[in-house]
């Protein structure tokens, strides 16, 4: 938690929106201390409907990692946003395909279009995979914003060193 102030100070310098997950009630409240404009659920905390209900709200945007979660998880998540009047607006659900690194092949991007059509909310995709292939494919079915992992250097030992992109490839990325 010492670190977030300095998180947040370096992004407002670089004019960079700066979020985090939450992973429980104390960095929950840690993080409201720097006023963060969203917050993201993991998709491993996505069965703990308590810290959910508390995070909607505050009534600030919500994404949401569906990685290891099945149909009815994410509809239990939905109904409780709902029930604590969290726009549909505020909402959005991650495809995430939690294997690190991805293998293109296990992505299953054409659930992005399934998961729009079943929740009418944004739908994002969460990638760790290599390169910009899913990425970019993701967009072709539906997805509306991208989550990529970044390093300042490519490390293998990292532990997500081997999908991570360097900042140059990132903004490739937001150009193509």
């Amino acid at each position: 938690f010492s670190w977030y102030k300095d998180f947040f100070d370096e992004a407002k310098k670089q004019n960079i929106i700066c979020f985090s997950s939450v992973f429980d009630f104390e960095s929950l409240e840690a993080l409201e201390k720097h006023d963060p404009p969203a917050y993201k659920i993991a998709s491993c905390e996505i069965g703990y409907i308590d810290l959910i209900e508390k995070v909607g709200q505050t009534q600030k945007p919500i994404f949401i990692s569906t990685g290891m979660a099945n149909l009815n998880e994410i509809e239990t998540v939905m109904e409780t946003l709902y029930k604590n009047n969290v726009k549909k607006d505020n909402i959005a659900l991650f495809k995430c395909t939690t294997d690190y690194p991805a293998d293109p092949k296990d992505s299953n991007l054409k659930t992005i279009t399934t998961m729009r059509d079943l929740f009418d909310v944004e739908i994002g995709l969460s990638d760790h995979t290599q390169g910009m292939a899913a990425p970019l494919l993701s967009i072709a079915y539906g997805s509306s914003f991208v989550e990529k992992h970044f390093v300042d250097l490519k490390d293998e030992k990292a532990i997500d060193g081997s999908f991570s992109m360097l900042p140059n490839e990132i903004k490739k990325l937001k150009i193509e």
